[in-house]
């Protein structure tokens, strides 16, 4: 019965975190800031430049923005890989326990 409950947490964890994944615009790596360009018009001269400021704004990814090992969490792909994992253990164990 704990096997079956296993799966069944894995497959919603996946899920939830797949549509979190869409809802953040399915991005490949994940973003900790976003950039924001205002125009900026000169009257004298009456050109236009473009100023890029940093906002903090984290953006779940696909897979995570830095290759050290403590940052592998901020990804779907771990959530995915931790999932898919957790079921084919409980796969192994339940048949296991079958025989």
């Amino acid at each position: 019965m704990i096997w079956k409950t296993v799966i069944a947490a894995s497959i919603v964890a996946m899920i939830i975190a797949g549509v979190i994944w869409v809802n953040d615009g399915m991005h490949t790596f994940t973003k900790d800031r976003e950039s924001v360009v205002t125009k900026i018009v000169d009257e004298l001269f009456g050109t236009e430049r473009e100023e890029v400021t940093w906002v903090d704004k984290f953006t779940y990814g696909l897979l995570p923005d830095d290759m050290a090992i403590t940052s592998i969490h901020r990804s779907y792909a771990f959530v995915l890989g931790i999932g898919f994992s957790a079921i084919a253990l409980s796969f192994f164990m339940m048949r296991r326990n079958k025989s």
